[in-house]
């Protein structure tokens, strides 16, 4: 502590200049400047002898705050060991992911409510792959999953507002952001709310041996168990890397789609003709139209009389249509893992040859899926 101390003093001079300064150990922080992802890459030639050891870096908490946030992290980028410190005149105060005052209550008061709740965590599960990462502001909680069934560019989040927990209580990074985001192991996750005859639960945020974790208590008619799951604190300067991917609203035509039991039919059908992809084309004139083929088989199918919407389509006397062609094994898991039932308010929206955004309330709870569309010509 006394080593980062005077590190943190002679870099917090330098930063009162208005100067960011950045000191890393043989690693350097790559940001894509079109998805904004980053990733660490070795600074030495590859014959260097050289390994991931830590970062720390200082920047201003605020341009009207005269304070400095020193963040220390420790190899690996994303480690539960990262540390988070406020530089000031006064000195240094800590704010590592272990030793800081966020709390985070959330309970589920009624055994309906935690069904649901379990229900949708096994859904997500299913289509996540290891660590899953949960965001939770003031509006709600949040799962978010990427690269479902290995689509690359897949993004997921399902939300749970705020009003659907009996207590709803946190306390985030700063007060500029009043947010926390971890990440938990998926399956133990879901396998502690997973649970026939508890008829409450209440999730907090806990400290273990000086290291964050999610403390998950169950509460039955007869009795009560207690789970707790060791969690990494994402760092604020590493959310960037989870947020939504950036696509244009404005020049997508949207359609509400058809009885979610019949599509879920239809994509069955296509997975069951070993069809891979199929092309989605929305109109103008309220049809929707989904064509699927393979070497073996070809299916078509059209609905008519669809709401349409869309802003850049407005005002046009001819017909004008928005297509994509998107991977049916990423439709077929999210129809099956979360429309479990008729639901009549799933929007899908089109941007040509480029993205679908699909946008479902399901029971309550928001769902937004964004795929990729496939390099293939989307026109049919």
């Amino acid at each position: 502590m006394e080593v980062i101390n005077s590190i943190g003093v002679e870099l917090s001079r330098i930063a009162s200049k208005r100067i960011t300064v950045l000191v890393t150990n043989h690693v350097v922080d790559e940001i894509d400047e079109e998805s904004e992802n980053s990733w660490l890459k070795a600074a030495l030639p590859s014959w260097w002898a050289h390994r991931i050891t830590s970062r720390l870096w200082v920047e201003r908490v605020s341009t009207e705050s005269s304070a400095r946030r020193l963040a220390l992290t420790k190899s690996p980028f994303r480690a539960p060991g990262g540390a988070t410190f406020i530089v000031e005149d006064q000195g240094i105060r800590s704010l590592s992911s272990a030793d800081c005052n966020m709390k985070l209550t959330l309970e589920l008061g009624d055994r309906s409510s935690l069904e649901s709740f379990a229900r949708i965590c096994s859904g997500i599960v299913r289509l996540s792959k290891g660590a899953l990462p949960v965001r939770v502001t003031p509006e709600g909680l949040y799962f978010l999953v990427s690269d479902i069934c290995g689509d690359c560019g897949t993004w997921l989040c399902y939300g749970f507002p705020e009003h659907e927990f009996t207590r709803f209580v946190i306390d985030g990074y700063n007060e500029e952001q009043n947010e926390i985001m971890f990440t938990v192991a998926a399956e133990a996750f879901a396998r502690s709310i997973s649970s026939t005859v508890d008829e409450r639960c209440v999730i907090k945020l806990a400290k273990r041996n000086q290291s964050p974790h999610l403390s998950i208590n169950l509460f039955g008619p007869r009795s009560s168990m207690n789970h707790l799951l060791s969690v990494a604190i994402v760092l604020p300067e590493s959310t960037r890397i989870y947020k939504r991917p950036n696509v244009d609203i404005e020049v997508m035509l949207s359609a509400t789609l058809p009885s979610t039991k019949l599509l879920y039919k239809l994509f069955n059908s296509l997975k069951n003709l070993s069809i891979k992809s199929a092309n989605f084309k929305i109109t103008t004139a309220g049809e929707l139209h989904i064509l699927g083929t393979s070497d073996k088989a070809e299916l078509k199918m059209f609905f008519e009389g669809l709401p349409v919407s869309g802003s850049q389509y407005e005002n046009r006397d001819e017909v004008a249509s928005a297509a994509v062609r998107l991977p049916i094994k990423c439709l077929h898991a999210i129809w099956t893992n979360f429309f479990h039932g008729t639901y009549s308010n799933v929007v899908l929206k089109i941007e040509p040859n480029r993205f679908a955004v699909i946008y479902a309330e399901i029971d309550q709870n928001r769902l937004e899926l964004i795929v990729p569309g496939l390099v293939e010509n989307a026109e049919h």
